[in-house]
């Protein structure tokens, strides 16, 4: 006999909002409830509570429907899960071919080449592709390309390889990248400038729709703004601004607007922010879907692929180790995000040529969260979750009104040549800056738990000259006067000439008889102005704090040492233990040594233990600074450069400064400020 079910009484009552904030109220003592909410970045603001109150509107849609904030397949990528499509930039043919066999051998399903005549992996023939693509099974295998101007010239030797190979175009999988004004504010140049360009990504969208369905022509990248330090509702704009920019471009070319919206993929970039970087691509979804529809697009028509690559801005060369914690992170946030496909940067890829060990780490990042962790077994995994989709909606909203706003100004092509999008992106570069120089933001191994004693990760750099060596396997049997009569009808496509439609045809067809992509690059942006702009600046979030650290090793490999600093911890270990490990990680984080003691009975007991190092810090209890500080005297007579109190004392600033205190070190300080005027004064190498 079956045993009845036990019953259990809800044994707790139900808590409203509002007495909740009572409860929290009393225990914040006074201070407002605001003081648990946190800026996330400028407009966004986390609430410590979210209910289904936060719900935003219509979020009650399935995956694979419009608005597609869910994703764009019923299932989302629950099941096989998303593709694991490694990136590949190293300029060595041979070397790239050997790292795309192995990714491909051990679990990837896909490849993004990075690949030009003289950008990422160097390519001068067909021949050269056919060598990189060697392990590549084109039936099976994804290929995306990110050509940057040589698009065409790229995309008609992958066409050529595969109808050499004998494989029909029809099954060909992957991305062109067609993507000028990427390329134009990641390089500043378009060397035949943005009309020839875009007519060049019109001709490419044509051939793909007829000829190669399964391959987008068209890419927007948002590297170049994630780069150069963009916000998460930046990225998101500028996204959504290029591919109406684009859009409009096609859909004047000829394409309807069903075949425009399927000929476009997105690149976004995936940074540490968990819960933030989820909900920008769940948003990313939805404002291409808004676009697609306001540019009419059916429903079906407005979705896309989203690839998700991990972020080298927050990336390091100092302890790169901790970039492996970095970039697990940031894939799990892609996946559960919704990525279609995700590409996992190795974790010493800011020190040079990666070695087999980081991108096989970085490659099984994908096997643990998506074969062992099951991360793809669920459909939309933060769907329903009343803070991401509180937080997918102020971002997609935020979004979009910076969207609007660089429309009514003339559009993405207008924001990037007037410099908008420099001005913005530098003065939130600025706030950035501000941020990781007073440790409000923490880079962990940089500017927070340095390690002064690690071993640097060296990478020997890659010679330009055996690279040039590697160039132009032959490829293609067609006779001299057959290839100039080849590049002849290029020149006539090129020029708009000939009928809509024949540019890249006539591409291929000069690259299977051996045209190489100078000559097909010459021909292309012959008589065509070129156009030029400000690149927008690359940088990373740890660059200030490791050029103080490599200053340091300079001083160490010219005079036997580092800067160093004699901690006077006064009085008992309670009064200065805490106070004094935070100033010995202040002080590493600038590559300044301090070794370790247990502290002194008194100031006088500290300066017989001095030990000569160039700067003396006073650390201890407020109330003991006043008899230290009239040692300071004696302490550059015994040798110190500087003197230093932890600790903000602000009432005795000015007193302990007259009595000779050069520096005081205290958390909300500027301390890269602070310690560059360190070196400045001790006059470390820089």
């Amino acid at each position: 006999m079956a045993e009845e079910p036990t019953t259990i009484p809800n044994a707790f009552a139900p808590v409203s909002r509002d007495e909740w904030r009572a409860k929290v109220e009393a225990d914040l003592r006074g201070k407002p409830l605001s003081s648990l909410t946190t800026e996330l970045e400028p407009g966004i603001t986390l609430q410590p509570l979210y209910t289904a109150e936060d719900l935003p509107a219509q979020t009650d849609t399935f995956p694979g429907l419009p608005p597609f904030t869910r994703g764009g397949q019923p299932l989302g990528t629950a099941g096989a899960g998303w593709r694991v499509c490694q990136e590949y930039s190293d300029p060595r043919m041979e070397v790239a071919a050997a790292m795309v066999k192995s990714d491909l051998e051990n679990g990837a399903d896909a490849v993004w080449l990075r690949m030009a005549c003289d950008t990422g992996v160097r390519v001068l023939t067909a021949g050269d592709v056919e060598t990189v693509l060697e392990a590549v099974d084109l039936r099976r295998h994804g290929v995306h390309l990110e050509a940057l101007s040589d698009v065409v010239l790229v995309s008609a030797a992958l066409f050529a390889v595969a109808e050499a190979r004998g494989v029909p175009l029809t099954e060909l999988r992957g991305g062109l990248g067609a993507d000028p004004l990427g390329t134009l504010a990641e390089t500043g140049t378009l060397p035949d400038g943005y009309e020839a360009a875009s007519r060049a990504q019109v001709e490419l969208a044509h051939f793909c729709s007829q000829r190669a369905p399964g391959v987008r022509a068209v890419c927007v990248s948002t590297r170049p703004y994630a780069d150069a330090g963009a916000t998460a509702v930046q990225e998101l704009a500028y996204a959504v601004a290029t591919s109406a920019e684009y859009m409009r471009r096609l859909i004047q070319g000829g394409l309807s607007p069903d075949i425009a919206a399927s000929q476009i993929e997105l690149a976004l970039s995936v940074s540490s922010d968990f819960f933030a970087q989820i909900a920008k691509l769940r948003a990313a979804r939805t404002l291409f879907a808004k676009v697609a529809a306001a540019l009419g697009a059916s429903p079906s028509a407005q979705t896309t692929t989203v690839h998700a690559r991990t972020s080298a801005f927050n990336k390091t060369r100092r302890d790169p180790w901790v970039n492996m914690l970095r970039a697990t992170t940031e894939t799990a946030a892609a996946a559960i995000g919704g990525a279609d496909s995700v590409a996992t940067g190795a974790f010493d890829e800011l020190c040079g040529p990666s070695d087999a060990f980081a991108r096989r780490i970085a490659r099984n990042t994908h096997v643990v969260l998506r074969d062992e962790s099951h991360l793809a077994r669920v459909a939309d995994a933060a769907g329903g979750s009343w803070f991401i989709e509180s937080l997918t909606d102020q971002l997609a909203r935020a979004a979009w009104a910076l969207f609007q706003t660089i429309e009514s100004e003339g559009g993405m092509r207008r924001a990037l040549g007037r410099g908008v999008v420099h001005t913005a992106l530098e003065a939130g570069a600025e706030a950035q800056r501000a941020a990781a120089a007073t440790r409000r933001t923490a880079v962990v191994g940089v500017n927070e738990f340095p390690n002064l004693q690690e071993q640097s990760v060296l990478r020997s750099p890659v010679s330009l000259e055996d690279v040039e060596g590697e160039l132009g396997n032959p490829f293609g049997r067609g006779t001299p006067d057959e290839r100039q009569d080849l590049l002849l009808a290029l020149a006539r496509a090129a020029r708009g000439t000939s009928e809509p439609g024949t540019l890249v045809p006539a591409a291929i067809a000069a690259t299977l008889a051996g045209v190489d992509m100078m000559n097909l690059g010459t021909m292309l942006r012959d008589g065509f102005p070129s156009l030029h702009i400000e690149p927008l600046h690359r940088w990373h979030i740890a660059d200030a704090w490791e050029a103080l650290r490599d200053a340091s090793d300079t001083s160490l490999a010219r005079d036997g040492h580092r800067p160093r600093a004699f901690l006077a911890q006064l009085g008992p270990i309670p009064e200065h233990k805490a106070r004094g490990m935070w100033t010995a990680n202040l002080l590493a984080a600038g590559g300044i040594e301090s070794a370790e003691n247990e502290g002194f009975a008194d100031a006088s007991a500290a300066l017989a233990a001095y030990d000569g190092s160039e700067i003396v810090v006073l650390v201890g209890k407020d109330e003991r600074y006043d008899e230290a500080v009239e040692l300071c005297d004696a302490f550059r007579k015994a040798g110190a450069k500087l003197l230093a109190v932890a600790g903000k004392v602000p009432d005795k600033q000015e007193q302990y400064r007259a009595q000779g205190v050069d520096v005081f070190f205290y958390a909300g300080a500027d301390a890269l400020e602070t310690l560059t005027k360190l070196h400045a004064e001790l006059e470390v190498a820089r």
